[in-house]
């Protein structure tokens, strides 16, 4: 084979497996998922101190859940926006500066989403989880690593809760957590969905017995909430990082 057509073929190889390392970080760096704070600080260790500034980050593309300092709250960040929530005088308020600290926090920046729709009925937490792994794969994101993901559209209901801790409680349940606030179940709601789907953060940034981490908005925005349990609607939308 003459020189130069080796040395072309040997330069577009490598050209090949450049390209696809690049592809492969850049899909990495996009849906890189962080966390401040962990479930199992409360959880176990009865720990509800701030371990995030929300300030501290930029807002630029943000996309962010968690609870408020102390457990005083929730917190739901959509593209660089807060909707902070929390129980006063026995009703759900929603403030929007980032004026607040966290005692635990998901986030992740996102600068673009790619939207699928969904015309199927789902029945449970359980399969929307389905649904969000069939679609990530097909995207090709690794399942192994966390990574963001919304819901858009009119459930057909949803249980929700506003966590208020109460001081010098130490005794944590999740159960706890939904009782001390406020809590529902809202049926026929336009809603967005934030969530971080993860394998291997149980004790971290979800419970054990789900992998992922919720937070509703109703498009109205009279309710930001921590999501115990959902059930779409038979038309959805389902948005991962693109």
């Amino acid at each position: 084979m003459p020189k130069n057509i080796a040395l072309r073929i040997s330069l577009i190889l490598f050209l090949i497996v450049l390209i696809s390392g690049c592809s492969e970080n850049s899909i990495n760096d996009r849906i890189s998922v962080k966390h401040a704070g962990a479930l199992k600080n409360f959880m176990h260790e009865g720990d509800v101190s701030a371990k995030a500034s929300l300030d501290s980050l930029n807002p630029t593309d943000l996309y962010a859940v968690g609870a408020l300092e102390n457990l005083k709250g929730e917190l739901i960040i959509i593209d660089g926006q807060p909707y902070l929530s929390r129980v006063v005088n026995g009703e759900v308020e929603i403030d929007k500066s980032y004026d607040s600290k966290a005692s635990l926090m998901v986030y992740s920046y996102v600068s673009d989403w790619r939207q699928f729709q969904i015309e199927q009925p789902i029945n449970s937490k359980i399969e929307l989880e389905g649904i969000i792994e069939e679609y990530a794969l097909q995207e090709g994101i690794d399942l192994e690593k966390p990574f963001p993901f919304m819901v858009k559209g009119k459930l057909f209901s949803f249980t929700w809760h506003v966590v208020n801790w109460p001081e010098h409680a130490t005794i944590h349940t999740h159960e706890k957590h939904i009782t001390s606030g406020l809590n529902g179940v809202e049926e026929d709601r336009e809603i967005t969905i934030l969530g971080f789907y993860s394998r291997n953060h149980k004790g971290i940034f979800t419970h054990h017995t789900t992998n992922m981490h919720m937070h509703v908005l109703t498009d109205d925005w009279e309710l930001s909430a921590h999501v115990d349990e959902v059930v779409p609607g038979e038309s959805f939308v389902v948005m991962l990082p693109k």
